[in-house]
């Protein structure tokens, strides 16, 4: 088996496993009546941290494969 193989079939193995356990957590949520995680707002976790010494840095070029993050999305 190629190497290439493996890696593939390591990879699908990882997605089902995480897939079973998001689906368990979920009847798990439903039978103890309990909400399911939510993500919070951008806004809910700065006040929550008190974030302290920021400063404006100005403008920087960002590549988009290195843009991360919720804001506006988390529902």
């Amino acid at each position: 088996m190629s190497l290439g193989k493996t890696v593939r079939l390591r990879a699908e193995d990882a997605f089902t496993q995480a897939r079973r356990r998001a689906f368990v957590q979920r009847i798990w949520h439903y039978i103890t009546r309990r909400p399911e995680d939510e993500l919070l707002s951008f806004e809910q976790v700065r006040d929550k941290l008190s974030i302290r010494g920021q400063h404006y840095v100005g403008l920087r070029s960002i590549p988009v494969d290195k843009i991360v993050g919720s804001v506006g999305r988390y529902q």
